[in-house]
């Protein structure tokens, strides 16, 4: 390095250490790429994050002088979009600029924390586009950032076995099912995940058409929904425990209900459900 360029630097930051880890981390740089870096970084006012990037050789050690002022330059629109732009899985999966559009969606949304864990996650990189990636974050904010929906949005069994849109269409009736805690298990469950998207959903609306009954969810976790019970749990008519029984006859009717649905060790509080044939 010149010790004009050594000069300039310690005439433009005021900050000793900063002065001292940039002529380090500058050194073995060609003079006309210093000249590119240092230009940028006035632009910049020396801030301390970007002159991180100038002088990185770990994440961005195979980048080009381009790729960097590039980086800096997004650095200054998105300021809280540094580790986005230092993310070695963003880097091992996409380009520089598509890099840059990752860190302007972080910005358009407002840095959210989610957001940011899905644009660095490893599997959604791995198994999605820029475009596909960004769809899934859209989606979130549809659900207000619902913490569930993320979590399948990054979960490693989903992304291998669906495709963005059959991803978003189980998150769709997740969402229709006001979230519940159940139909989250069961959009996850690596065995339902190998049916057929639609086969998965018609299981998911069969647990809701039965008021999300904990005996139902067995059976489908276990897959032994079977044709003659989805005719038989199509559509619940009413359901009905100990309290709401006034007569004998209804006493009756509860308790075969409880026969078919199949439960034996029951309390005050138990409910039974009724349905179509």
């Amino acid at each position: 390095m010149k010790i004009d360029t050594m000069r300039l630097i310690t005439d433009k930051i005021n900050d000793i250490e900063l002065a001292k880890k940039l002529i380090r981390g500058l050194e073995n740089f060609k003079d006309n790429e210093i000249k590119l870096l240092l230009d940028e970084l006035e632009k910049c006012e020396y801030n301390e994050l970007a002159c991180n990037l100038a002088i990185d050789q770990t994440v961005l050690a195979n980048k080009t002088i381009e790729d960097r002022v590039k980086l800096i330059q997004a650095l200054k629109d998105c300021e809280n979009a540094y580790n986005i732009a230092i993310d070695k899985n963003v880097h091992a999966n996409r380009t520089i600029d598509e890099c840059i559009t990752l860190m302007q969606v972080y910005k358009e949304y407002d840095y959210v924390w989610d957001v940011f864990l899905i644009i660095t996650d490893k599997n959604v990189l791995e198994t999605r586009t820029t475009k596909k990636q960004i769809k899934l974050i859209k989606f979130l904010k549809k659900c207000e950032y619902n913490e569930y929906v993320y979590r399948i949005i990054v979960n490693k069994n989903v992304l291998n076995s669906k495709t963005n849109a059959e991803q978003i269409t189980l998150m769709k009736a997740f969402k229709e099912c006001d979230y519940n805690n159940f139909v989250y298990e069961l959009i996850i469950d690596p065995n339902l995940l190998k049916l057929d998207t639609q086969e998965h959903l018609k299981l998911i609306q069969i647990f809701k058409d039965c008021g999300y009954d904990d005996y139902i969810f067995c059976e489908i976790k276990s897959r032994c929904i079977t044709e003659e019970m989805e005719n038989k749990y199509k559509k619940v008519t009413f359901d009905k425990g100990l309290d709401d029984i006034k007569t004998l006859d209804e006493m009756k009717e509860y308790i075969n209900q409880l026969k078919a649905n199949k439960l034996e060790d029951i309390n005050s509080k138990t409910l039974v459900y009724k349905y179509k044939k």
